[in-house]
């Protein structure tokens, strides 16, 4: 459940390919949707999802690891 202005989200935590961090917002991507933005720190998200194997890959990004499917090295990375 994710708090919006206009109340909360129910998602499925499947469904979140990853979380982007800026500040005190959390941009949620999904899968087949639309991006949502959230007040809320990514290290609030952080402690919630890493219990459902989310993994913390760089200050500002929060992954899903079943969407992963290549790491191409190099300087960064993607």
């Amino acid at each position: 459940m994710l708090p919006t202005l206009e109340g909360f989200e129910i998602v499925n935590i499947n469904s979140i390919i990853y979380c982007e961090g800026a500040d005190n917002f959390t941009k949620f991507h999904f899968e087949g949707g639309q991006p949502l933005l959230i007040c809320r720190t990514l290290k609030y998200f952080e402690d919630i999802l890493k219990e459902h194997r989310f993994v913390r890959i760089h200050r500002s990004h929060l992954i899903n690891p079943d969407f992963v499917v290549r790491y191409s090295k190099g300087k960064g990375g993607t």
